[in-house]
């Protein structure tokens, strides 16, 4: 089920969480058989029941490497971002999609869509809610910065569609961050078998300073609930607060 018929910072967010926790990472997840951008399942509306289904198979040894014609099966990183895209900005099944390459989607939502702006990584200022940061081999989306500086995000990686935090600026020790102790937090209490199953959720300094950065415009999505000034935990609870 598609969450948000309206246009909203929120909405795009709410969408971008209803494959956590119950979707497994698989190569070439959201792609044609081409390899040139989206396939149906990424141009969608709602969550494909067979991504709960194979994730529900699998144990904490999946390597997504040993399933490569299960395209249908999964999401990879930028399969995730391109459906969670579509399910905000599209209203029915089929159109054009927005899965492409990681090392573009920050800049090509800004300049072939025109959904925002883009910015380098060495020009980032500050990381927002809703913001889609991109490098070449990942893409990610933002959900906060923690008072400490650490990131909290929301990305299909390695295992599956989950919840990502970062170091403390500057910092090599990957759990002992504000980001680290929010994102365990809340996938302990509401996805506890996803979290026991792929326990990983750290990551390196690199999400903080090699990624390219795209911000929604407000005329695109705009912001009613006030997400932007919320904290990382405050829009963690209302997420998943929504979805229950």
């Amino acid at each position: 089920m598609r969450q948000n018929a309206v246009r909203t910072l929120k909405g795009f967010l709410l969408n971008a969480f209803l494959p956590l926790g119950k979707t497994c990472y698989v190569w070439g997840g959201g792609w044609n058989a081409e390899d040139e951008g989206a396939s149906l399942v990424a141009r969608t509306m709602g969550v494909n029941p067979r991504w709960e289904e194979f994730y529900r198979l699998q144990g904490p040894e999946y390597n997504f490497r040993e399933h490569p014609s299960n395209t249908d099966d999964g999401l990879d990183c930028s399969g995730y971002v391109g459906w969670a895209v579509y399910n905000t900005m599209e209203t029915e099944n089929g159109r054009p999609g927005y899965v492409m390459p990681s090392t573009d989607t920050a800049r090509r939502l800004a300049e072939d869509y025109g959904f925002g702006t883009y910015t380098l990584a060495a020009d980032i200022t500050d990381r927002r809610p809703g913001d889609v940061m991109s490098v070449k081999g990942h893409v990610y989306i933002m959900l906060g910065t923690c008072s400490d500086g650490s990131a909290v995000f929301v990305h299909s990686s390695v295992h599956g569609v989950q919840p990502g935090s970062s170091p403390v600026p500057g910092s090599e020790d990957l759990t002992g961050s504000e980001a680290y102790a929010l994102a365990r937090e809340f996938m302990e209490a509401k996805y506890p078998d996803y979290i026991a199953k792929f326990p990983k959720i750290a990551r390196g300094r690199k999400y903080l300073e090699e990624y390219n950065q795209f911000r929604w415009s407000r005329d695109v999505l705009p912001d009613p609930e006030g997400i932007y000034e919320k904290s990382p935990r405050d829009i963690l609870e209302e997420l998943f607060c929504s979805r229950e």
